[in-house]
């Protein structure tokens, strides 16, 4: 599954018309769907946020059916090959991009939402035990 990313990737920086990213969209979304989660998720996450970063502006995208499909590819990675990382993604945009793809994801599955704000909670309360196990470091005067 980690060669299809650079590929998808690729293929979509190739294309220029929105029927061939369509095309490329909808294969990647098949190989998605056919994928099962594991729970170290991706192995290479730097390709995976490229390929994610390239379907950020397909969601906006006027052409309607490539708007969907790339909805639809956002949804599939999460759902069946890394929600961490996903998740990972969306909170790590500019809000204004955040609160947008949000709005999008969430029309097609609400829980991405809900599974968003879990996240971010866990991820809070991660960093604040971390930061209250660790050894205060004092410095004489």
């Amino acid at each position: 599954m980690d060669s299809l990313l650079p590929a998808v990737r690729r293929s979509l920086d190739e294309q220029r018309s929105p029927k061939a990213k369509l095309a490329v969209i909808e294969c990647a979304i098949g190989s998605f769907n056919k994928h099962s989660v594991t729970p170290e998720g991706a192995a290479n996450n730097g390709i995976l946020k490229l390929l994610l970063a390239k379907l950020t502006p397909l969601v906006h995208d006027k052409n309607t059916k490539l708007k969907e499909a790339a909805i639809s590819c956002f949804i599939s990675v999460y759902t069946h090959y890394d929600p961490v990382n996903v998740l990972n993604f969306i909170l790590n945009l500019s809000v204004e991009d955040q609160n947008s793809l949000r709005r999008a994801l969430t029309q097609s599955t609400p829980r991405i939402e809900v599974d968003l704000m879990n996240f971010l909670q866990t991820t809070k309360e991660r960093q604040r035990s971390k930061s209250s196990y660790e050894p205060l470091a004092f410095t004489s005067p």
